[in-house]
């Protein structure tokens, strides 16, 4: 993987996070993500690597550097993505004044850190559902009450189905930490809102009803929050897509909070209120890289920030464009001048074009003295560059199947300079996440691939247990790859740590007594080819010794032998009397 990415010519972004383990040790997951010649999107988990605490930003800025040398991606990194900690802030500048110096970071790290898009719209949300919490409580609690037993969830089913309502969705509690659950929560008790009252009549103990003003608001509130719920799912997908497709859902967010906040329900607009102050507090530093490549989407250009930021910024807007126009100029002229392909570059406009190139005489073209011609009688206040010629074409019609990247891929030949910048922004991801953990505040559960780890936990061990029985049972390999790492340095954990139990006289007999019919098959087949341990007796006794017979050899293998090589079928194990067995390779 390292030689692959080191051959393509393209920029990669980088999305890295903590993660920690059951024993309390701390891991840095780093994840890779690029753009391919085919103009496939990819992302890779490259390492997973044991972070000694404390995890200071000194100590996070050394391992991710580590890793950007030892990969050598330290000139080819475009972004990082990181959640919204002090820890990740502090991280993120120390390297940025290590890497700045070779002059490799784009528009000099204007771009360099991103913010996980997931988490900031899960401290966005949490801001405002904070605001509400007292009035949505009677609710939480009718929820717990009903979902407590069997016996509550029978008799709230069978309420609803006298009111013919259909049970196709069951009762679920919020968890505090986790937002899109308080959506949850709401969207399905709101179905049932007539249940509760009709409860009241027949249960003493259940005396939290909510009023209908609260349902009411929760209603409102679950239709607001629908839009956050959807945008959330799409930031911190698996299969995330492109950069583009964020800026106008960012849009989106900001228009709906300015509706929020002229709500004349007092309560949404206090909470709007809330959520605007966390909205401009993270999103001015991180929407650049998705206003760039909205520009770049040959359906919006900039046309959409025309559109959405008169919304957004008000009197300020015309000049929030300009900053972003002026940003795609600097990001072109940057590019044409490190690949030495522009042949006319600009800063807003304005030509350079005998910096850039040299036209000369050629005996062999006679035409070369017309293009010296055209060069000498040019004038260069006219001369475009690609981005200049790119925007003036009309937007392209919306379709809910265009593929971006495909007609950059077919078109990019007109803008190659252009096709360069679509290749490299397209490939940032905008969130450190996947869907399962986008909403959690605490700490995450991770499905990993651990490559190259030099630490294995229990969990590990009895993974590898279970492969071992499942392969012995289906009898094949169920797991592709080699299974060396089980019986060779790094173990899969210190044997000292593992728990000792007194041994068991009964448990050895009981094994024996199992153990016995099968070997002693195995012995009368021929199966058995080699015991370790007093090789060279075993071998007299089992292929020289004509008389020997089967219960003098299991004799001999129970006082002498600990481990034996067998054969079943077209499998070879490695088998310990009377314990257990494991595959072996030829």
């Amino acid at each position: 993987m390292s030689s692959y990415l080191e051959k393509l010519e393209t920029r990669m972004a980088i999305t890295t996070d903590m993660w920690t383990s059951n024993q309390k040790k701390g891991y840095m997951a780093i994840t890779v993500h690029y753009i391919d010649e085919s103009w496939l999107l990819h992302h890779h988990i490259v390492r997973f690597v044991y972070v000694p605490p404390p995890h200071t930003k000194e100590v996070l800025s050394d391992v991710l550097l580590d890793f950007l040398l030892d990969w050598n991606m330290d000139r080819k990194l475009s972004t990082i993505t990181v959640d919204n900690c002090s820890s990740n802030d502090g991280m993120i500048d120390i390297l940025s004044e290590k890497l700045s110096s070779s002059g490799s970071l784009l528009l000099n790290g204007k771009i360099f850190h991103m913010r996980c898009a997931a988490h900031v719209l899960n401290l966005i949300v949490k801001e405002g559902l904070d605001v509400i919490r007292v009035e949505i409580e009677k609710i939480r609690e009718s929820v717990a009450y009903w979902s407590a037993t069997p016996s509550r969830v029978e008799k709230f089913e069978d309420a609803a189905r006298q009111l013919r309502l259909p049970c196709n969705k069951k009762l679920c509690l919020d968890c505090k930490t986790r937002w899109n659950s308080t959506y949850l929560m709401l969207s399905i008790a709101i179905t049932y809102k007539d249940v509760f009252p009709r409860l009241k009549q027949r249960e003493k103990l259940y005396t939290t009803v909510p009023s209908e003003e609260e349902w009411n608001l929760a209603r409102e509130i679950c239709e607001r929050l629908k839009l956050f719920y959807n945008i959330t799912k799409l930031f911190s997908g698996r299969n995330y897509p492109t950069a583009n497709t964020f800026f106008i859902k960012v849009c989106e967010i900001k228009e709906a909070l300015y509706d929020w906040l002229i709500c004349s329900n007092e309560v949404v607009s206090t909470m709007a209120s809330s959520m605007l102050e966390k909205f401009d507090k993270y999103w001015s530093g991180c929407h650049i890289v998705m206003a760039i490549a909205v520009v770049l989407d040959p359906r919006y250009k900039m046309k959409i920030l025309e559109f959405y930021f008169p919304i957004m910024y008000g009197s300020e807007a015309s000049s929030e464009i300009g900053k972003i126009r002026q940003l795609c100029y600097d990001l072109l002229s940057e590019y044409q001048s490190k690949s030495k392909m522009g042949q006319q570059t600009s800063s807003h406009g304005a030509s350079s074009v005998s910096n850039l190139f040299e036209l000369t005489y050629d005996e062999q073209d006679p035409l070369s003295k017309f293009d010296l011609f055209v060069h000498s009688t040019s004038e260069e206040g006219h001369a475009k560059s690609e981005l200049d010629y790119y925007l003036e074409e009309t937007v392209l019609p919306r379709i809910s199947d265009f593929d971006v990247l495909s007609w950059w891929k077919t078109n990019g030949i007109k803008y190659p300079t252009l096709q360069m910048i679509v290749r490299d922004i397209y490939a940032i991801p905008v969130s450190t996440v996947a869907s399962e953990s986008a909403f959690s505040t605490g700490g995450r559960m991770a499905c990993v691939l651990l490559l190259g780890a030099t630490y294995y936990g229990t969990a590990v061990d009895l993974w590898s247990t279970g492969c071992i029985l499942a392969e012995l049972y289906a009898g094949k390999p169920i797991m592709p790859g080699r299974t060396e790492f089980f019986t060779v340095k790094p173990l899969p954990c210190d044997p000292s740590s593992l728990p000792k139990y007194p041994h068991s006289k009964e448990f050895d007999a009981k094994m024996v007594r199992n153990f016995r019919g099968p070997l002693l098959e195995l012995l009368q087949s021929g199966d058995i080819d080699l015991c370790f341990a007093n090789e060279d007796e075993t071998r007299e006794l089992l292929r020289d010794d004509e008389n020997a017979s089967p219960e003098a050899a299991l004799e001999f293998l129970a006082k002498h032998c600990q481990w034996a090589v067998v054969t079943l079928g077209s499998n070879r194990c490695l088998a310990k009397y009377g314990r257990e067995m494991c595959p072996v390779e030829n």
